[in-house]
């Protein structure tokens, strides 16, 4: 059993949340989470998948939560993302397997 970690980040989100709620009262919820503090309020969520020097990241923007335990569970984006995360990194470990497959066959000696 591979041993993939996870970890995810709160970036800033570029996108403005007037442009994402029609809703005037949720954005008006949003501003004001947000100058309380509440990272969680509107950002753009990095899920990383890593095994060893291994890793990928995904990317999700313009999430609005009311706290990080809600980010965690209210629904299962954050878990979608790991599987996302953790199947980008499986592409790539693949892709390195080809590419030293190809390196040791071209060059023995290296690897004696």
């Amino acid at each position: 059993m591979i041993d993939i970690k996870y970890s995810y980040t709160v970036e800033p989100e570029d996108e403005l949340p007037s442009d994402h709620f029609e809703d005037a009262e949720n954005v008006k919820w949003v501003c004001d989470q947000i100058e309380k503090g509440n990272e969680y309020a509107w950002f753009c969520a990095k899920v990383t998948a890593t095994l060893g020097s291994f890793s990928a990241s995904t990317y999700l923007g313009c999430c609005s939560y009311e706290s990080k335990e809600a980010w965690e569970n209210e629904d299962d984006y954050y878990g979608d993302m790991k599987k996302e995360a953790r199947a980008m990194l499986i592409q790539e470990l693949k892709d390195a397997k080809i590419e030293l497959d190809k390196l040791v066959e071209c060059n023995p000696e290296l690897f004696v």
